[in-house]
């Protein structure tokens, strides 16, 4: 690029020093110097004196650059930075002026430069422009009269503000970069992780670019956004341009360097260090050098001498939006608070939480039984007319009594939007899972009106639908704008208020006319009135007269509007409630706020990342309401990772994806009940509803298939009624006998509802000896109530009055489920219903027996209190030497069965319990041998057959006692996991009541999580104490602060299944020690992405020279050479065929003490070095910064190679790992290759053999029969639970391994000063010829050629001669 006229836009400073002499620079070169070529880093190719005076010892500022032409005004003075006119920030703006180099912020210095003179045509002209009056737009009733205003603003009259959008051709022109910014941040964000800068600005620029299209402003509100959203599209690009362009610079040698022309056409930075100004020098950055005179040498090159100079065309009026003063950022010098302090301003999050006052209850007892009960009925009596001043209704309002509505029931009104069947029935049922506690209890408003306050109010229903309609931008504009943040929110009162408008700002002084003062005053703050509309209303691109009813389709996406937009504030305001510290915390609000969006869909691209606006009505079904259960499930999946993370007030169901359609429906309610659940117990009232009509399509014929679905509420997805074309009469067009019948209106006779309790039981099924009874199809007011005189074909599972799932009955024989599906709909009912509710009862039982010390009496008949008599079951009780009976109730079985001492095999109505003593002889016998649970089994049932005790049938012990083994253990992880959180949160309140007593400061958010990045993660400190547990990350006396090993397995196999069957449910262990397979996926694409494929070996030499790759010191030929000589390097070996093996293997990393970190299963054929990788950036993401890592792998060498030659790591990983060989395995490379990576001649190994890997090969070799044909799932469970184990009892040997490894270490270090002794030489001597064998050894070879043997023979035959 050219370098600009110093004088094109700029003008010269005066700046001044007053009672201190200029300083008068010279021009001079030192002698053999000629010009430019010759300016050094400390050089100056211009030169000047800032006039400012410099703190004792004396002196004055100067500022010179060795390459750039010209000298910016730049002050060393605190003053204050705000907003200017244009929207910038004057000079104080990194995307127009330099700024002082700072670490957090060093990519600004390679922000493009605003070309001078502008030229409209550069091609990014549009980040640089600023909105005139012809960009912006009004929005239909946007002039908002202002009564205690004092200025005119813009385009409106006196005393008003003026609400627009901007144009849509400037809207386009930004939104290609905008797309552009996103993606290059994605791609960056994907490889580095969500904290990385680019992701964090990338979230920015989403908040703004919804605040900028979804949202009215002012005009003055446009020119700040705008230019914020240029800043973030220019902050991304030049952060990734300093990563991948100007950073590799300093990595080149100088020759390749000076080839590079300076860029001048960058912003530039100024900088005190000479550190800072060597590298931006060397990346060919414009630097300005800020000195004190006193330090100049005097023999500097000094080419030319320039006075400061400042841009005119920047803007310093100060622009304030009112007649108050405009809002100060930062009022400091130059630096990183400054840049700080002009961070993202648009990312206004709602803050939802209704102050208690505003509710005027006595107690929360009554919040409690007034959010039950419908809201709505406490509305006051309606006055006709506005109470505005100036204000006339547009539409006539009656005295008309509003009747109640029962917030958790589906609103019946033929424009109503079809809900979600999942959710509108979790919100229907949410009384059977809520379990409100009073002193938590956080009363919440609506951010917008309440959709069925408009459409449920018949008569007032035209006048509602207009006041919203019109004041909608006003709404929008209010709730996105920080000056009305501390408002709160509005009860449906209010909002009944607000519609009606019922807003007064003078008039009596009863109680009603204040409060509807003070809630006027709430919704106009800033003095703003709110004028009458007009006689029409608009709605995106229509305009509807207030005197007519809106169109039906108007009507429903309006609806769905006030759906969605209430939704995404409510999870919104759920999120920043129950993760208050989260939110607060600067490391983690960022990943809240992606976490809370996932869950929400973009309405462009229906993809999950949306903003808390709904920007317009999106053409299909999209996110949690799509319509396709495939699209749902990443959103439902979304949500679930999203509930997972908050606060355990009620057992949290698991989620598995699936390719099972009903599978998936029956998690999608489990889902959607809790959430449902947890709002309400938060909250105290229904969350809104997710919608799945927009009013584009038949909305008669969408209302009578929601009528349908109401009526069976358990019917999934896929039985979904499709829409049809229908008449203007709403009269349906060639519409199937099957479908009219199911659209035909019930009759009481036909299909008549009552109650369970009063049904009467159907029939036995065959071969069986229990009763029959009808199931729950539908939930009212008096309870679980069943439809007679039809079945439902739904298959999934229902609830009963208890809350425990009983089995649907099958209609059909053709419809019966396959195993698969059984077994999912299984571990569904275990994981989601029945083990959370046995936590209680079975501490409450190891409490009462002495951790099953003292015996158990069964009870024969035990009861749960139902009163039923016709849910009793038998279940055998296996004990060890002998099998009973005992009658449960089938409503609590599972919970009846643990308070007595044993464990069900079935969740539901299980035939068998065993005794939990047998269960725990089972499991230690089964970490200390061969599982084998056929073998058990036998061996029990022919014990007990000896003993005149027999089964039903042969082998009908085996699957049922392994179901019940399985379950139990995942019970104790329950347990372990609910004493975890107690002790956690004693903990907590013992410190808090600690640092009260002590006058201590609270702790950072971080550290109260246990991620304090200044030591090693939870994780790790628990996994070995003796290496993570110090509080003394790094040393500077050792080469390495922790050592680890690799090591790959290909043993630990399991077959294909030859049936081809899904894995099943995901049953993970509750501790498990595998990577994820997104992760292991992540480093695979990754790895493949940068290196290309490896070529045939051939046993040819190479006649190419030899020499070193990078940094590492052993020649390539020697590392080809280990590379051929060792099977696992060889990544295209076949160590285990991937056509008959689904799991090829394992590979694991241990600690020095043999303490298993983290394994990867693998899946491929051979070893691959992504695998290490993925372990290793595993271990890296939870240990400080600074730590050191040594890490030991037979393949070292070549891993080592490929991290260099590839980068397949990143830099600051990079330097802080060092590669050795283990011991076993050093011995099979070559001897140069043993002299670098060897680990007794690498330092910082010290004795450390690097074969923990194969001792815990050896450990778990007894596992291989029987995992060789179990599923996925139960193989990766096992291995957790192996790996558990053995890891606490390497924990409870770590002493004895202390003492013996220091017993050891003694002796070693005896016999080398023994040996030592006799030697003649000193240390240093030592030293350095073992330096200069290691030198000489691993040197290069030479060029081979093809005739250098024929030469060698013509010199021998010459001397002859």
């Amino acid at each position: 690029p050219t370098m600009p006229n110093p004088t094109s836009g700029y003008l010269n400073s005066t700046a001044s020093v007053e009672n201190f002499p200029p300083i008068n620079f010279k021009s001079y070169l030192r002698p053999g110097d000629s010009g430019l070529d010759d300016i050094g880093d400390l050089d100056a190719a211009v030169i000047c004196d800032m006039g400012l005076y410099v703190q004792p010892p004396g002196g004055r500022w100067v500022l010179l650059s060795p390459n750039a032409s010209w000298i910016p005004e730049f002050s060393t003075n605190a003053h204050e930075t705000f907003i200017r006119a244009d929207g910038r920030f004057y000079t104080d703006d990194r995307t127009l002026w330099p700024q002082l180099f700072c670490p957090q912020f060093e990519y600004i210095c390679v922000i493009p430069r605003k070309p001078h003179p502008f030229d409209p045509n550069h091609p990014l002209a549009i980040l640089w422009w600023t909105p005139t009056e012809r960009d912006f737009v009004l929005v239909d009733d946007a002039v908002l009269t202002r009564y205690n205003g004092a200025e005119k603003f813009y385009k409106g009259p006196p005393n008003s503000v003026t609400l627009g959008r901007l144009t849509d051709s400037r809207v386009a022109q930004l939104k290609v970069f905008k797309e552009k910014c996103v993606a290059a941040a994605n791609k960056y964000t994907l490889a580095h992780g969500l904290r990385s800068l680019p992701g964090i600005l990338e979230q920015s620029l989403r908040h703004n670019w919804a605040r900028l299209t979804a949202v009215p402003f002012t005009y003055r509100e446009m020119i700040v956004h705008v230019a914020e959203l240029q800043r973030l599209c220019l902050d991304i690009q030049a952060f990734i341009d300093f990563q991948n362009v100007f950073l590799p610079r300093l990595y080149m040698s100088d020759v390749e360097v000076r080839a590079l022309p300076v860029r001048h056409d960058l912003i530039g930075a100024v900088t005190e260090s000479e550190l800072d100004l060597h590298q931006l020098v060397k990346m060919r950055i414009p630097v300005w050098h800020l000195r004190p005179s006193f330090s100049l040498p005097k023999t500097m090159n000094i080419l030319s001498v320039e006075v400061p100079l400042y841009p005119f065309s920047l803007k310093m009026e100060s622009g304030t939006f009112d007649s108050t003063p405009q809002r100060i950022l930062a009022d400091c010098g130059p630096g990183t608070k400054r840049q700080m302090s002009m961070q993202p301003l648009g990312c206004a999050y709602l803050g939802l939480a209704i102050p208690r006052s505003e509710f005027a209850l006595s107690s929360s007892v009554d919040i409690m039984s007034r959010a039950i009960q419908d809201v709505s009925s406490l509305q006051p009596t309606v006055t006709p007319g506005f109470s505005t001043p100036g204000q006339s209704p547009a539409v006539p309002v009656g005295n008309i009594p509003q009747p109640s509505r029962n917030k958790f029931e589906d609103l019946s009104w033929h424009s109503m939007p079809s809900s979600n069947p999942a959710w509108s029935s979790a919100l229907r049922t949410v009384g059977e899972w809520a379990r409100i506690n009073p002193s938590n209890l956080t009363p919440l408003g609506y951010v917008y009106p309440d959709p069925g306050l408009i459409a449920g109010s018949e008569n007032l229903r035209r006048h509602y639908f207009m006041m919203w309609l019109a004041r909608r931008s006003y709404i929008l504009w209010k709730e996105c704008d920080d000056k009305f943040q501390a408002q709160g929110r509005t009860r449906p009162q209010g909002w009944r208020d607000f519609l009606g408008g019922h807003l007064t700002h003078e008039g009596r002084k009863s109680k009603e006319a204040q409060r509807r003062l003070e809630l006027g005053n709430k919704f106009t703050a800033r003095g703003i009135v709110l004028t009458p509309f007009s006689s029409h209303v608009t709605w995106y691109e229509g305009q509807y007269s207030t005197s007519e009813d809106l169109p039906d389709s108007v009507a429903t996406q309006v609806l769905w509007d006030l759906f969605e937009q209430n939704f995404r504030a409510e999870i919104l305001a759920l999120d920043r409630h129950v993760m208050k510290a989260e939110w607060e915390s600067p490391d983690h609000f960022m990943e809240r706020d992606r976490l809370v969006q996932s869950v929400l869909f973009d309405c462009d691209t229906g993809e999950p990342g949306g903003a808390y606006l709904v920007t317009c009505i999106p053409s299909k079904d999209m996110g949690l309401a799509a319509a396709d259960w495939k699209i749902r499930m990443r959103f439902i999946k979304n949500l679930h990772t999203l509930m997972e993370t908050w606060p355990k007030i009620m057992p949290m169901p698991s989620f598995t994806e699936t390719t099972e359609e009903q599978w998936f429906v029956e998690q999608e309610e489990v889902i959607a009940r809790h959430y449902c659940a947890y709002f309400y117990n938060i909250f105290a009232r229904a969350a809104s509803l997710l919608m799945t009509d927009r009013g584009h399509g038949n909305l008669w014929y969408g209302f009578a298939a929601f009528a349908f679905l109401i009526v069976c509420p358990l019917t999934p997805m896929s039985s979904r009624i499709p829409r049809r074309k229908v008449d203007r009469r709403g009269q349906e067009l060639g519409q199937s006998d099957s479908i009219s019948a199911a659209l035909k209106p019930v009759t009481q006779d036909s299909y008549s509802l009552v109650s369970v309790a009063d049904a009467s039981a159907m029939r036995k099924p065959y071969g069986t000896g229990a009763m029959s009874y009808p199931v729950t199809d539908v939930y009212g007011p008096e309870g679980a109530m069943v439809q007679l005189g039809q079945r439902s074909s739904f298959t999934g599972v229902s609830t009963d009055q208890g809350g425990v799932f009983s089995p649907s009955r099958h209609e059909h024989e053709e419809e019966r489920r396959t195993h698969g599906q059984k077994k999912q709909n299984q571990w569904i009912r275990w994981t989601t219903v029945v083990l959370p509710t046995l936590v209680k009862p079975y501490l409450t039982l190891l409490r009462k027996t002495d951790s099953l010390r003292v015996p158990v009496t069964s009870e024969r008949n035990a009861s749960c209190g139902c009163g039923s008599t016709k849910r009793k079951i038998e279940v055998k009780a296996l004990y060890f030497d002998h099998i009973d009976s005992i009658t449960v109730c089938s409503c609590q079985a599972a919970v009846e069965l643990v308070s007595q001492g044993l464990f069900p095999c079935a969740p539901l109505r299980p035939s068998l319990a065993v005794d939990l003593g047998v269960l725990d002889f089972v499991r230690e016998l089964f970490l200390r041998s061969a599982p084998n649970n056929t073998a058990w089994c036998e061996a029990l049932e022919a014990f007990l057959a000896s003993r005149k005790y027999l089964l039903e049938s042969p082998d009908s012990l085996r699957r049922r006692f392994s179901n019940a083994f399985h379950w139990y253990e995942k019970l104790n992880h329950l347990k372990s996991q609910h004493l975890q959180e107690a002790i956690m949160q004693s903990r907590t309140i013992v410190s808090a009541e600690l640092r009260k007593s002590s006058a201590e400061p609270e702790p950072d958010a971080s550290n109260a999580r246990g991620n304090d990045t200044s030591r090693p993660s939870d994780y790790l400190r628990a996994k070995c104490p003796l290496c993570f547990g110090s509080s003394t990350n790094h040393r500077t006396d050792q080469d390495v602060d922790v050592i680890v090993c690799i090591d790959a397995n290909f043993t630990q196999k399991r077959r294909q299944n030859p049936y081809g069957s899904s894995r099943g449910p995901a049953d993970a262990h509750r501790d498990s020690v595998f990577l994820s397979e997104d992760q292991v996926k992540l480093w695979k694409e990754r790895v493949e992405s940068v290196r290309p494929s490896r070529a045939p070996t051939h046993s040819q030499p190479s006649t190419e020279a030899d020499g070193y790759e990078g940094s590492i010191r052993v020649p390539n030929s020697v590392l080809d050479d280990c590379l051929s000589s060792f099977t696992a390097a060889d990544e295209k070996r076949t160590k285990a065929s991937a056509q008959f093996f689904a799991d090829t293997g394992l590979v694991a990393i241990l600690c020095r003490h043999d303490i298993v970190l983290w394994l990867v299963n693998m899946t491929t054929p051979g070893e691959r070095q992504y695998y290490a990788l993925a372990l290793l950036s595993e271990l890296f993401r939870h240990l400080p910064p600074d730590t050191t890592v040594g890490c030991l792998y037979d393949i070292g060498c070549q891993v080592d190679r490929s991290c260099v030659k590839w980068s397949l790591l990143d830099q600051d990983i990079l330097k802080r790992l060092t590669w050795a060989v283990s011991v076993f395995h050093a011995f099979g490379h070559q001897w140069p290759c043993q002299l670098i990576y060897h680990p007794r001649k690498r330092s910082g190994f010290g004795l450390s053999d690097g074969e923990g890997c194969e001792r815990f090969w050896s450990s778990i070799k007894l596992l291989i029969p029987s995992l060789r044909v179990s599923g996925h799932f139960q193989r990766l469970f096992s291995l957790d639970r192996q790996v558990e184990y053995l890891n606490g009892k390497s924990l409870d040997d770590l002493g004895v391994w202390l003492k013996r490894k220091w017993l050891k270490c003694q002796a070693k270090k005896s016999e080398a000063k023994e040996i030592l002794g006799r030697v003649d030489l000193t240390m240093e001597d030592l030293e350095g010829e073992w330096a200069l064998q290691v030198a000489a050894q691993t040197q290069p070879l030479k060029r081979q050629s093809k005739q250098a043997g024929n030469k060698a023979i013509e010199e021998i035959l010459s001397l002859l001669d």
